[in-house]
């Protein structure tokens, strides 16, 4: 027997250590089954042909063996969503044919070890939501291979390294909810493929000058930060983007007219910034469905048109825009969320308002 597939609630317990017994075994995989409490994983270590190593979303318990460092045909080892303890031993730096590292949200502690930026046929490394102590990025630069990189929640601190753009492949940069700060380093603009980039809830700082080049983006969450500056008007060149969120910063200026031509764009968070401007809807594409522009300095009046109908979810509360509301209440038919208030509209809601069936809806002053 090569390759073993256990899946779907098909094994209860522990892993049982005969599989040891299976010279041959080059693939490992179970997944989706419920508490393998208590397995030693030190059993693997004796399999000396195996390649791939996979056990997720399996409530698996137990630490990971140093001695799995003997692998030395591993090119996987992928334990996402279980329970696992301990540390990540340094000796994984020996798997020289390492192409993927998973252990995404488990219970590890200690930190990264930074040899891992020697294992030059990396292409995931995913470790985040994790117990790690404080650690530096600065190891992944040597990862010339890297696709995705996924670090959330993980104590990371220290600044983006400007060696960050030398990663020509990365599409996947995921360091959310960590303790970075500084500068994000322009040479993230030489990410050329680069889809996915979240970056909230960390301390970082400065202009998003770098974010205006990267036009692959398909998502971005940058919120929760310090940034400044105005919004990079380079984004409206993202033909496929979907998701922009640079919300809860200290953003200045306008919406860039550029944006208006982001077709794709499905959902725009610019809420508790510094930004301002008179033609706040006129800026951003037509048919895009979710926007949350809410505590900012936007005024003028908004256009109670056709156009504004075509949200899903509207917020603007808290800004300074005027004028009456003169609501075509037939064409809110697929408005969930609209809220209007802690702004200076004026004029009176009909009775008609009452047939309409929004999820949520404020016009309170």
């Amino acid at each position: 027997m090569t390759e073993l597939y256990l899946v779907d609630d098909l094994l209860h317990g522990v892993i049982p250590p005969q599989i040891s017994l299976l010279p041959e075994l080059t693939s490992f995989y179970a997944g989706e089954n419920n508490l393998l409490k208590g397995t030693n994983l030190s059993f693997f270590c004796e399999l000396s042909q195996l390649e791939r190593l996979e056990i997720e979303i399996s409530q698996l318990t137990g630490t990971i063996p140093s001695c799995i460092g003997s692998l030395s045909n591993l090119d996987i080892i992928s334990l996402p969503y279980n329970r696992i303890t301990g540390t990540l031993p340094e000796t994984i730096c020996e798997l020289t044919s390492l192409q993927i590292i998973d252990v995404y949200e488990n219970r590890l502690s200690g930190t990264i070890p930074s040899c891992i930026g020697l294992l030059s046929n990396l292409v995931e490394l995913r470790v985040g939501i994790n117990k790690w102590k404080g650690t530096n990025l600065s190891f992944v630069c040597e990862l010339s291979q890297l696709e995705q990189l996924e670090i959330p929640s993980s104590q990371l601190t220290g600044t983006i390294p400007s060696c960050i753009g030398s990663l020509m492949f990365l599409t996947q940069f995921e360091a959310s909810d960590n303790r970075l700060y500084g500068l994000v380093p322009s040479t993230l603009g030489q990410l050329s493929v680069l889809q996915i980039l979240n970056l909230y809830n960390n301390s970082l700082s400065g202009p998003l000058f770098a974010l205006g080049v990267l036009s692959e983006l398909h998502q971005c969450d940058v919120s929760h930060n310090m940034f400044t500056g105005s919004l990079p008007s380079g984004l409206g060149g993202c033909e496929g983007c979907n998701y922009l969120n640079f919300g809860y910063n200290k953003l200045t200026g306008t919406v860039p007219t550029s944006f208006h031509s982001m077709s794709a764009l499905s959902f725009l968070y610019i809420y508790s910034n510094e930004m301002t401007g008179v033609d706040l809807l006129n800026s951003i594409p037509g048919d895009l469905g979710n926007i949350d522009a809410s505590f900012n300095y936007f005024s003028g009046t908004l256009p109670f048109s056709a156009a504004i109908y075509s949200f899903k979810n509207l917020y603007v509360r808290g800004n300074f825009f005027d004028g009456s509301l003169p609501l075509n209440v037939p064409l809110l038919a697929d408005v969930r969320i609209l809220d209007l208030s802690e702004n200076q509209f004026s004029g009176t809601l009909g009775t008609q308002f009452q047939s309409v069936s929004f999820y949520f809806c404020i016009f309170s002053s």
